[in-house]
């Protein structure tokens, strides 16, 4: 499954698969830590997708910029039986399982109702990062 999806409207079923995506991996490159950034096309769109551990180890920070607007397009940040959120741009999941942090995503993220769990989803505007703490 796929972190990026076009749905015709917020609340839209997210596909099970690649099928209609046009999904196609580009590589990656590293920085100067030698940390991957990984690229693909996904529905004509180019995408760099970066993920980086904090120092302390106790977080995982995702950075997903695309590089050209695209509309419709809207990201899968989370899936859990439980999401709730405790602040802005702050949730947690599953009794506390772990927390999403958004830090710079640029829309209004939504909640919604997916088959018995809950998704929570954003639209893509050009940039989305946050990170997941445990």
């Amino acid at each position: 499954m796929l972190a990026i999806e076009k749905l015709t409207s917020a609340q839209a079923a997210w596909m099970a698969d690649t099928t209609g995506s046009s999904y196609r991996p580009k590589g990656y490159v590293l920085d100067g830590s030698d940390r991957p950034s990984f690229k693909y096309f996904i529905y004509g769109v180019p995408v760099v997708d970066s993920i980086t551990v904090s120092d302390n180890g106790q977080e995982l920070h995702r950075q997903v910029t695309i590089q050209e607007h695209a509309d419709s397009l809207f990201f899968l940040l989370a899936r859990a039986k439980i999401i709730q959120m405790i602040s802005d741009g702050l949730y947690v999941l599953n009794d506390k399982s772990y927390y999403i942090r958004l830090d710079d995503i640029g829309a209004k993220p939504l909640i919604r109702d997916a088959n018995g769990n809950k998704e929570l989803i954003v639209p893509i505007q050009n940039k989305i990062s946050y990170s997941i703490l445990f």
